[in-house]
C-alpha cells in the first residue's frame, strides 16, 4: 500500500514516520523538496509532477489544505477525507457557512468582498470589536486583524480580497478535541485546553478542566459534525468556552497541532489514528495515559536535550525546518505527575529557550 500525502510539513513528517512502522510506503506532493518529509523514506514529487504522484499512489490524503485547486481536482477519486471537505477548508467563509447551515454553534459572521466593504459592514452593524480574516490561506494567525476601534479599520481598508468578519468572543477558555471516523467506527479524544498568542498555539494541557455537562456537549457536537460531513479520517475541532456554553472556532480535517500530545499521552496517537481511519482499519483506543502538557518550540534553534530530559516523563520532537520568527520548529510533550504546576513548567521551558510570546 502506497499512501500519497498532499503537503510535506511536520504533520506529514510525523504521519509518515508512524506509517512506516506500520508497513506502509508514502509519496509526498509539495511545491518544494525543502520540507520536513524529505527526512523520511517517502518519495517526493513537486507540483509539476502531480500526475505521476497520483498514478503512483493507491490512496491520497492531505496534511495541509491550501494546495492549488487545479491540482486537488485531479486527486478527487482517491482522496480521503473527501474532496468536498478539503474544498470547504480552502475558504474560511464556506467553513463557517456550512456549520451555520447545519445548526452548529458558531460566532456571528459576515462576508465582505474587500476591505472597504468590510469597513462599511462593521460600521453599519456596530460590530466593533470584531476579528477580520482573509478567507484564503489563513493559519497560525496569518491573515487576521483584530479590530478594537475605528482606528484599526485602516489596517483592512485597502485589502483587495474576500474577507470574513467574525464576532469577537471574550471567551473564558479555548478547548479542542479530535474525532476519528471511518466506515467501522467513531472514536473521540479527551478534550485539551489550548493557550494561543496572536493566533498561534503556544501550549496545551490535556485533559481540560471543564464541567462534565460541557464535556458531553463537545463530544456530541464533534460526533454529529463528523457524520454531517461524512468524514473519513480525523478532524480537530476548536471551541470557545463562554457562559457554560461553546462555540466552534474552526475545524481541521487532518492531524493538528493541538493533537501532538497524543504521541505520548494517548493509547493511539493522532497520526496512527489518521492512517487507520482513511484506510478503514479498526480505530485505536483514545484513552488518556496521563495528564499531558504539549509545548511548541517557536522560532528557536534545536534546544539542549540535557535540559529537556531533566524534566520527568518528557519527550522531544524536532521538525528539521529553517528557523524563522514564531515558526513551529518542534515540540515537547510532558506526562505530568502534578497537574496544577503545568504553568510553571511552561514558563521554565519558554524562558530556557528564549521563546518570547
Amino acid at each position: 500500500m502506497r499512501i500519497g500525502i498532499l503537503g510535506g510539513g511536520q504533520l506529514g513528517f510525523m504521519t509518515i514516520l508512524r506509517g512506516t512502522y506500520m508497513g506502509f510506503e508514502f509519496n509526498v506532493l509539495d511545491k518544494t523538496f525543502d520540507i520536513p518529509s524529505r527526512r523520511t523514506p517517502a518519495k517526493l514529487f513537486t507540483f509539476e509532477n502531480y500526475f505521476e504522484f497520483y498514478n503512483e499512489s493507491d490512496i491520497i490524503t492531505f496534511e495541509f489544505e491550501h494546495i492549488p485547486i487545479d491540482i486537488v481536482k485531479h486527486m478527487k477519486e482517491k482522496l480521503k477525507p473527501s474532496y468536498e471537505i478539503l474544498l470547504l477548508k480552502q475558504s474560511r467563509f464556506n467553513e463557517k457557512k456550512i456549520l451555520l447551515d447545519n445548526k452548529f454553534p458558531v460566532p456571528k459572521f459576515f462576508r465582505a468582498e474587500n476591505g472597504k466593504l468590510a469597513c462599511e459592514i462593521i460600521k453599519k452593524n456596530n460590530f466593533i470589536p470584531c476579528v477580520v480574516k482573509t478567507t484564503k490561506l489563513g493559519y497560525d494567525g496569518k491573515g487576521q486583524f483584530y479590530i478594537k476601534n475605528d482606528e484599526n479599520l485602516r489596517e483592512i481598508f485597502n485589502l483587495n480580497e474576500e474577507l470574513i468578519i467574525e464576532e469577537y468572543i471574550d471567551f473564558e477558555m479555548e478547548v479542542s478535541t479530535i474525532v476519528a471516523r471511518n466506515e467501522l467506527d467513531i472514536k473521540i479524544y479527551p478534550i485539551s485546553q489550548n493557550f494561543h498568542k496572536d493566533g498561534i498555539l503556544i501550549y496545551n494541557i490535556t485533559p481540560a478542566r471543564i464541567p462534565k455537562k460541557l464535556e458531553n456537549k463537545i463530544y456530541e457536537i464533534a460526533i454529529e459534525l463528523s457524520k454531517t460531513l461524512n468524514l473519513i479520517g480525523i478532524m480537530a475541532i476548536e471551541f470557545f468556552v463562554k457562559d457554560d456554553d461553546v462555540l466552534i472556532n474552526e475545524i481541521a480535517p487532518r492531524p493538528h497541532n493541538s493533537g501532538h500530545w497524543t504521541l505520548d499521552g494517548s493509547i493511539t496517537s493522532q497520526f496512527e489514528q489518521f492512517l487507520r481511519a482513511i484506510l478503514n482499519l479498526p480505530l485505536g483506543e483514545t484513552s488518556l495515559i496521563k495528564p499531558t502538557l504539549m509545548i511548541n518550540l517557536l522560532g528557536v534553534d534545536k534546544p539542549n536535550l540535557n535540559e529537556i530530559f531533566k524534566i520527568k516523563n518528557s519527550y522531544f520532537y524536532w521538525y528539521f525546518k529553517e528557523k524563522r520568527i514564531r515558526r513551529k520548529m518542534g515540540h515537547i510533550n510532558i506526562l505530568l505527575d502534578e497537574y496544577d504546576n503545568f504553568k510553571d513548567i511552561v514558563k521554565s521551558i519558554l524562558n530556557q529557550n528564549k521563546i518570547n510570546i
